[in-house]
Order: C-alpha cells, then sequence, then structure tokens
C-alpha cells in the first residue's frame, strides 16, 4: 500500500471495533483503508486474548440494551457463516454481588434468569460466597473467542477489497482540507480521504486533543490472571459488588483446562512499556482465594482498556469536523459490541439510518461548552 494515495474513508485503528467498521464500510461499497501502528497479528491494545464474554445483561443506560441484543445476533450469524468456530454458546453464567438491589436490577435487563442462594451456588458451582452475597444463574451467555474473531472480521475485511497498512502509526489527524478532505499523516507520508473513523483505543487522547477535542478519557492496563480449572466448572461468572469495576472469570480457550480471573487495572500512559501491575495481580490473587476453588496460578496476560468517568463510551461526529467520527472509552466492553459499533460508524459516515438511539453516547455530555477548540 502506497503511505501517500486517496480513499473513500480511513479507519484508524484495527482493533476489533475498527475491523468492524472497516468490514462494514467497505461492504456498502465504500473504498476504505485500515490503519494499524502494530503488526495485525499483534497482542498491543484492548483486543487481544484468547477470550471475551458475551451476554445480553445491561449494566449501563437503557439505550445498550439494544444495541447488546444486535450484537450478540451478529456474532452469532458470523459464527454460522464461517467454517471456524468463534462462538462458545450458550454458556452459563453466575452473577453476584453484595448489592442485592443492584443484582436484582441486573436480573431484570434479561429474560431467563434464576435466583440462587448463595449456599445452593457454593454446592454447585464449588465457590465460596458468604450469605451477604445475592446472586442469579443466567443461561443465555457466550464466550467468544477473541483472536480469532477478529482474525475473521479482518479476512473477511481483505476479501471484500478491503485495503489495510499495518505498522504505521498516525502522528496526526487534520480536518478541513482541500475539499473538506481529512488528512491523516503517518510515518512515511499521509493519506487522504473524504472521511476518517477513528478507534485508536488507549491511543485516542492525544490524537482528538490534537483535532481539539478534549475528552475525559484514561488509558488502564490491567493484569489477567491463568488458573488452572481443577474442578470448577466451566462457567462465566461477573461480581457486580463495584458494577463499575466488576470483577470477571471465564474459560480460557487458547489454554485448556484453564479459566481466566480479571479486575481492575491501574492508570497508565499506553506508551509506558512496563507499568507495575503487581496490585491488580494481588487483588485477583486474593478474590480467587477467597471465593473461586480454582487450581494454580500458571500464567497471566496483560491488557488495555479506556475508561470514561461514567462507564460508558463515547460515540460521535467531530464538532467542526462531521466526516471525522469516533468511538472511544469502551471501559473494557466494547469488544462483545464491536459489530453493532462498527455498523453504526458505518452510517455515521455514509448518512444512512442505522436504527439506534446513540444521544447518551455523545461528547456533550462531559461539558457544556463546546467540546471543540478548534
Amino acid at each position: 500500500m502506497q503511505t501517500k494515495g486517496e480513499v473513500e474513508v480511513v479507519v484508524v485503528g484495527a482493533g476489533v471495533i475498527g475491523t468492524s467498521a472497516a468490514l462494514a464500510l467497505q461492504r456498502s461499497g465504500k473504498k476504505t483503508l485500515l490503519i494499524e501502528q502494530y503488526q495485525f497479528s499483534g497482542s498491543h491494545g484492548s483486543s487481544g486474548g484468547g477470550s471475551r464474554i458475551i451476554h445480553y445483561i445491561n449494566t449501563g443506560c437503557s439505550s445498550l440494551a439494544s444495541i447488546l441484543r444486535d450484537a450478540m445476533k451478529r456474532w452469532m450469524e458470523l459464527d454460522d457463516k464461517v467454517d471456524d468456530q468463534l462462538l462458545v454458546s450458550p454458556m452459563k453464567m453466575l452473577m453476584v454481588g453484595k448489592a442485592k438491589e443492584n443484582v436484582e436490577k441486573l436480573a431484570t435487563s434479561v429474560q431467563d434468569t434464576c435466583s440462587i442462594t448463595p449456599s445452593q451456588a457454593n454446592s454447585k458451582y464449588k465457590t465460596k460466597y458468604s450469605e451477604e452475597y445475592t446472586m442469579f444463574e443466567y443461561s443465555d451467555a457466550a464466550v467468544l473467542r477473541a483472536d480469532l474473531s477478529r482474525a475473521t472480521l479482518l479476512r473477511l475485511y481483505q476479501e471484500s477489497g478491503g485495503e489495510v497498512l499495518e505498522q504505521w502509526k498516525v502522528a496526526e489527524i487534520a480536518g478541513g482540507e482541500k475539499d473538506g478532505r481529512v488528512r491523516v499523516r503517518g510515518p512515511n507520508g499521509e493519506v487522504m480521504a473524504s472521511s476518517v473513523v477513528m478507534c485508536p483505543g488507549p491511543w485516542a487522547s492525544c490524537l482528538l486533543r490534537n483535532l481539539g477535542v478534549d475528552l475525559p478519557l484514561q488509558p488502564i492496563k490491567s493484569r489477567v490472571c491463568i488458573y488452572q480449572r481443577g474442578e470448577f466448572p466451566n462457567i462465566v461468572l461477573l461480581d457486580s459488588t463495584d458494577v463499575s469495576d466488576m470483577v470477571y472469570l471465564l474459560p480460557a480457550l487458547d489454554i485448556p483446562n484453564s479459566m481466566k480471573v480479571g479486575y481492575s487495572g491501574v492508570e497508565v500512559h499506553p506508551d509506558d512499556p512496563d507499568p507495575d501491575l503487581s496490585r491488580t495481580e494481588e487483588e485477583v490473587k486474593e478474590y480467587v482465594a477467597e471465593h473461586l476453588s480454582l487450581g494454580d496460578k500458571h500464567s497471566h496476560q496483560d491488557c488495555w482498556y479506556t475508561d470514561t468517568p461514567d462507564k460508558t463510551f463515547i460515540l460521535d461526529h467531530h464538532p467542526t469536523f462531521p466526516n471525522i467520527v469516533y468511538a472511544v472509552g469502551f471501559s473494557g466492553r466494547g469488544f462483545k459490541m464491536a459489530p453493532t459499533i462498527g455498523h453504526i460508524l458505518a452510517c455515521m459516515v455514509t448518512g444512512q439510518d442505522h436504527g439506534f438511539d446513540i444521544s447518551p453516547f455523545s461528547a456533550s455530555r462531559f461539558s457544556t461548552e463546546p467540546n471543540s477548540m478548534l
């Protein structure tokens, strides 16, 4: 791929959301270029790893419910169309938490839940929860093969004629060029596009700030610990005691007989090569010892996500250059929604009706002032 040229749409960031958007755009007839600063097969960013939880349980605003339902449908359709198994479904989920009212509210966001007492759960699932916990079972969760799912989306995008440019770190995005085009500058040249879709993950703040958009985005790096499953059942578990920072457990589909356990991370700069994650690892260790009958920890995986103050993502047009759209700040919950968010982003570019109320995800909720400093 020439590093100086013109396309209809540039998508910046080839994580699962950016790749989903690129595929939707290419299929809509837009000549699209997908740019990634690392190798596509790398584990940088927020989309790496062997497995991700997907479910309908709504921990956010009411507008999120239809997005969650649509995303599950799109993942299932994709799984049916390809030879590889992307989705392990259905998967039993156990939702637990100390705040009874909160757990009961989560249960009302989906159908087919079943209340269960801590003593019943401890007997059935080999957990160790006290009676102060409230919990329910949910039968319609699933686990995605994350790396394989992202690779499949990329393959389908390329088979549709989409162009890719990897190991090309975007240094600047500039709107308002001749004929309203957008200039995307990188290490060895530049690309001109009619529209740009920004899905840069933890690197969003710098690129958006250079465009005059200053948002309260905080990159987080977390350590997911991998344990031998032992006699623990093959289920998904979420602890919603702190709904903004849930403890989660799921099968490590890329590692036989293993379970992944994760928790909150630490605030970092995305280019920090080696942040101290010992606190996160210790918190996971303490939680497992207190509540879960797992085997020994044998490895770990580090992952990124980007927080917003209200733990809700931002999906918007640039206030001055409407042909620049962005999706950022998914607070560790973006993977499961990726096909639908990609569809919405594509429609934001093409002007088509995507069918969702995205007003709660606007950047304007963080300020009464215009969010452009240009």
